[in-house]
């Protein structure tokens, strides 16, 4: 999280612990709230500027699913990943298996008719302003989706 507003957002959605990442050490908090263990998933949304974290935050056969970056790169220190046996996978949607596809479709489309869904909706925008919504997005000025009507 990176504010205060986003934490609480986070919490009722039902987070356990937040980390405000601008304001705390991430592998600090992480190792006091897992006592040390370590996560045993992360899922990754900008590896390149955070590929040095996973090492120091993933617990032991840890899996970390990549599927974002801002930068072409992603460097993480080779020694404690092999040590701890974790793993990182690069992940994107549109390259799904068939069968992997048909399976996530069923679930969500179940737990959303089970009510257990819920999409935050920040703002509501006209196509035409699609440049103005991606901005919003990348400058994380709001919490939730921004929906763009025709």
């Amino acid at each position: 999280m990176s504010s205060e507003e986003k934490a609480e957002h986070a919490k009722a959605a039902g987070a356990d612990e937040v980390i405000n990442y601008k304001t705390q050490a991430v592998p600090d908090r992480v190792q006091k709230i897992t006592e040390g263990r370590g996560v045993d998933r992360v899922v990754e949304v900008d590896m390149g500027s955070n590929a040095t974290l996973v090492p120091k935050i993933i617990a032991q056969d840890g899996l970390c699913a990549a599927y974002g970056s801002n930068s072409a790169q992603a460097c993480f220190d080779f020694g404690p990943m092999i040590l701890s046996g974790a793993a990182v996978r690069f992940f994107i949607v549109y390259e799904l298996a068939k069968a992997a596809r048909e399976s996530g479709i069923s679930d969500l489309t179940r737990w959303m008719e089970e009510g257990r869904v819920k999409h935050a909706i920040a703002a509501r925008m006209p196509l035409e302003r699609t440049t103005d919504a991606h901005e919003l997005l990348e400058q994380g000025k709001v919490i939730g989706n921004i929906v763009l009507e025709p």
